[in-house]
């Protein structure tokens, strides 16, 4: 039985002293990139040191990794716009390739890659074999009070994140995930090479891009219709798909979207997957690929990793429109 490896790489990070003033230089290296959820008591930006403490937690988190970066794109000063910048990301989450590593802080990149993962996507190469296509918008709100920004004397350095991405189905049906987070971007002054959060009245050496550098879940919206409430938990749906497999061999589940059997991807073997599938019990776990870190029933994708005979695979489910759990398919791991 394979050991239990949750969402791996991504640990809440250590809350920051709420009492930190904004002008202090903020230090990279801290204890980890903020996956928490972000909540706030109060309208946005009501209370301006909760923002600031969440920015010196997201930045804290960032690594020395980023500091080198962003003195090294020092010449993208004074940088592309907030806008262009996320909806760049959105582009390269949607295509094929790693560009969209260069839109996150290096280390959010890091716990998504280190996990398989791709953000909104998971395995994003299982979603493709089982004809599930994606969209990603992302939208930017600077944080502001009363209409104008938290410290209108300085130039923004943080806004508040929302991403969007529509998986559609083979039958058409959809599930979008939704997620919440933070852009950031590191200040350079008197050509020192510590980042700090922007100052009033005065000029930069050089300013890092924006960079994408907290995200969790927030919630998935769905289309995807489940006629059997059997499926409310998608490890007792694999549990289930276990013991049909070795009795029937055959990956029978009511849980398989909009039919009786679960799809498996071309150049797939739906027989030999049954025949050698792992034997899961009550309190089995199985690795997961995160696509967002956050529980499960906020993410709206599970994808679990399996080994069936000599075979890495990997069991894709969506949330659905009551709460439920539905198959999607099995296609093989990347890795």
């Amino acid at each position: 039985m394979m050991p239990h490896q949750g969402a791996p790489g991504f640990s809440p990070a250590t809350p920051g002293d709420p009492r930190g003033s904004h002008q202090r230089p903020l230090r990279f290296g801290g204890a980890g990139v903020l996956s928490a959820p972000m909540r706030r008591s109060g309208p946005r930006g009501s209370t301006v040191a909760t923002a600031i403490a969440t920015v010196l937690i997201v930045l804290a988190g960032c690594g020395g990794m980023w500091a080198a970066s962003a003195t090294a794109r020092a010449n993208m000063f004074p940088g592309a716009p907030l806008e262009d910048v996320a909806a760049a990301l959105g582009t390269h989450l949607d295509a094929d390739g790693d560009a969209w590593r260069d839109d996150l802080v290096p280390a959010l990149a890091a716990q998504f890659t280190d996990a398989g993962s791709r953000p909104g996507a998971g395995d994003a190469a299982a979603l493709d074999a089982l004809g599930v296509t994606r969209s990603t918008e992302i939208t930017v709100a600077p944080w502001r009070a009363n209409g104008d920004l938290i410290d209108k004397d300085r130039p923004a350095d943080v806004s508040d994140a929302y991403l969007a991405t529509t998986l559609t189905l083979p039958d058409a049906s959809t599930t979008v995930l939704n997620a919440q987070g933070l852009f950031v971007r590191a200040f350079y002054y008197d050509g020192s090479d510590q980042p700090e959060q922007s100052r009033a009245g005065e000029d930069p050496t050089a300013v890092a891009p924006w960079a994408l550098g907290s995200l969790t879940a927030s919630g998935a919206q769905s289309s995807v219709v489940a006629e059997n409430e059997s499926c409310s938990d998608p490890l007792q749906a694999m549990v289930a798909l276990s013991t049909v497999a070795r009795t029937t061999g055959t990956l029978a589940s009511p849980c398989a979207l909009g039919g009786s059997a679960v799809a498996v991807a071309a150049g797939l073997d739906a027989a030999a997957i049954a025949a050698t599938f792992p034997v899961l019990g009550e309190y089995s776990e199985l690795p997961q690929i995160p696509a967002l870190p956050g529980d499960p029933e906020d993410v709206g994708l599970v994808q679990y990793r399996f080994t069936a005979g000599e075979q890495n695979l990997v069991a894709v489910l969506v949330s659905t429109q009551d709460y439920g759990w539905a198959f999607v398919g099995i296609a093989g791991a990347q890795s």
